[in-house]
């Protein structure tokens, strides 16, 4: 992607990381670092079209990263973005050096398009896909009782569809995806969005795929390491997982951010922002109905309960598990029976990326990673007051009742204003 300003007043960075102290000041040679974003406003006005550029092709597109030429008058950067953070090179005015500017068209041009960011394996999708990807989702919305919001956006004619591989140890899953129901609105960070989509075994089952880049921690397991091990405790009422894992490029590595590995080789000054290193993870599961869709009071009210059967029957496992992000989009519902068999709406805690198994970490029997997870709206109190206050099981349980609260205002009639 190329975008050209006509002035170099236009650039969104500074062009040195580094300024000389004021010739009063007793050391001279000392230098200082300076913000590398400019702050004008037409600087600020160019790095928001980039970064909406940047997000616009992230959701659009199946990329594992993306490059930018950023062209202010006669001066020229590269940028290379991930999920990550992006990396911008310095300016050159390149008028005086036209030879790297070739350069850089001419090794793009023979890059392999996974070298330029394209995603090996999601794969365009041939006609005949695309026809039974149609006809599946058309005869699942016939015949489900609930609806789900956003599935006519499935049909989008703005997105092709694309034929995306999960797998893990026992399988190796094709899906049909289109458009998203739901997708981050940020080009960096877990980035997830959430497909309906179509297997293309014999079956042609029309699934839930979530496809996220989940951060690399020491304290985190996987998603799917998770869900693991909520079906190995028994744990009721979470989605049932059909397939998960990272998502590997040609060379049979997991996909991952690499704006920290060239971070961290650098010498940054103070003050900038350490980036966070991600990995690309898929899961496949059932598809369930978000919890705005209950038909009464009753059903919205019994659906929460089993949420604290599940936060409950979590800790209590072996492993401890604590989900800390719960609020009211991972509340879901899937029809089935009860434990004496009767038909009934039951009540899912989904999205399990952030969740820890405390009893496996050493050292402390609480210990966090070094930033907070939760939805600030729905988080505990005590979570709110104190930032660095480990995460209990209180706090998912306190997280649970506003995220009930919530919804019911804004779900039934009560009386007030």
């Amino acid at each position: 992607m190329v975008e050209f300003k006509r002035h170099t007043s236009d650039d969104p960075f500074h062009t040195r990381e580094y300024i000389l102290k004021p010739e009063n000041h007793p050391k001279k040679d000392i230098k200082i670092p300076i913000a590398f974003e400019k702050d004008s406003q037409a600087a600020r006005d160019t790095r928001g079209q980039l970064i909406i550029y940047a997000t616009e092709m992230f959701a659009h597109q199946q990329r594992t990263h993306l490059f930018q030429l950023l062209i202010c008058g006669e001066d020229a950067r590269f940028i290379c973005w991930d999920h990550s953070g992006a990396i911008v090179s310095e300016s050159f005015n390149y008028i005086e050096e036209p030879l790297l500017l070739a350069e850089f068209f001419w090794r793009h041009n023979h890059m392999s398009d996974e070298a330029k960011g394209w995603d090996p394996t999601a794969r365009l999708a041939s006609k005949t896909d695309e026809n039974v990807f149609k006809q599946s989702i058309d005869a699942f919305r016939k015949q489900e009782r609930r609806k789900l919001p956003n599935i006519e956006d499935t049909f989008s004619g703005n997105y092709p569809v694309y034929e995306m591989s999960v797998e893990d140890e026992q399988r190796d899953m094709k899906l049909l995806v289109r458009r998203p129901i739901f997708k981050s609105t940020s080009a960096v960070g877990r980035a997830t969005r959430g497909y309906i989509a179509v297997s293309q075994e014999e079956d042609h089952a029309v699934l839930f795929l979530k496809d996220t880049w989940r951060v690399n921690h020491f304290l985190l397991q996987t998603e799917t390491e998770v869900y693991k091990l909520l079906e190995k405790y028994g744990v009721p009422h979470v989605p049932r997982l059909i397939c998960g894992g990272d998502v590997k490029g040609s060379d049979g590595k997991p996909q991952t951010t690499r704006s920290v590995t060239w971070t961290s080789s650098q010498e940054l000054p103070v003050g900038y922002q350490i980036l966070r290193d991600h990995t690309h993870h898929r899961i496949v599961q059932r598809v369930a109905y978000p919890i705005e869709s209950a038909d009464n009071s009753k059903e919205y009210v019994t659906a929460f309960c089993d949420v604290v059967t599940v936060i409950e029957s979590a800790h209590e496992t072996q492993s401890k598990i604590l989900h800390r992000d719960i609020s009211l989009g991972n509340v879901m519902l899937e029809d089935g029976l009860d434990e004496r068999g009767v038909p009934r709406a039951l009540g899912l805690l989904c999205d399990w990326d952030h969740a820890n198994a405390v009893a496996a970490i050493p050292g402390q029997k609480y210990k966090n990673q070094n930033y907070r997870s939760g939805t600030w709206a729905f988080m505990s109190v005590g979570m709110l007051k104190n930032p660095m206050k480990p995460q209990e099981i209180l706090d998912d349980l306190e997280a649970m009742f506003w995220s009930m609260l919530y919804g019911a205002l804004h779900r039934f009639d009560h009386g007030g204003e």
